[in-house]
């Protein structure tokens, strides 16, 4: 195949027989098809959201593949574009896997397959595919007077496809943009996180606050 620079078709084969007396004579013919697939590209969510497969079959002749590779970005942020190298498996299907967590953000990513030939360029093939990966739910916060030197907060109805790792709350005074301080919440069970605010910190005044979830 690499003499025919590893081209799709119909192809012949013929067996030939040479004797002792030099005489040669066709002994078997066969003809095969090579027959071009249209490549599937697949992507999918997996362990909560938090990594992508992504699968790359049908590319054609095995040993005209010389490696694949799949490019991903955010969509929606216009996130810099990152290249992940597939391995082959057993089934001879080009396997990458890719951590939401390398971009660290919700939203629609877009994922497009190349193959490596034999002159050792890349060459986009299939069709992009896009995927969702959900956002942060919720956020509700409540507070309580504790005393004079500071007052909880509590956020409820804090939930993700994905495992939320903490919640941080950023606390300023209502007049001034400055002097912000965050602080961490504690996992109260349910999707309630609660942090203790430090007045003292605000010069006992009213404050804004922030909730950020990761």
């Amino acid at each position: 195949m690499k003499d025919y620079g590893y081209a799709l078709g119909k192809y012949r084969f013929t067996v030939q027989v040479t004797d002792g007396n030099g005489i040669t004579k066709d002994v078997k013919v066969v003809t095969y098809t090579f027959e071009k697939k249209d490549p599937v590209i697949t992507a999918k969510l997996k362990s909560k959201e938090t990594k992508l497969l992504l699968t790359a079959e049908n590319l054609g002749i095995a040993a005209a593949v010389k490696g694949v590779r799949f490019r991903v970005y955010n969509v929606d942020t216009g996130s810099k574009k990152k290249n992940y190298e597939a391995k082959k498996d057993a089934k001879g299907a080009f396997k990458a896997t890719v951590k939401i967590s390398d971009f660290g953000m919700s939203g629609t990513y877009k994922i497009q397959a190349y193959v490596k030939g034999t002159n050792g360029k890349y060459k986009k093939v299939g069709k992009a595919q896009k995927v969702e990966v959900s956002d942060i739910l919720g956020g509700e916060a409540v507070s309580r007077e504790k005393n004079e030197t500071g007052s909880y907060l509590t956020v409820s109805s804090i939930s993700a496809n994905t495992v939320v790792e903490k919640v941080e709350v950023k606390a300023w005074p209502v007049e001034k943009t400055k002097a912000k301080y965050t602080y961490k919440a504690s996992d109260r069970g349910n999707g309630k996180y609660r942090a203790l605010i430090q007045t003292k910190n605000h010069d006992n005044v009213k404050v804004n606050t922030a909730i950020r979830s990761l």
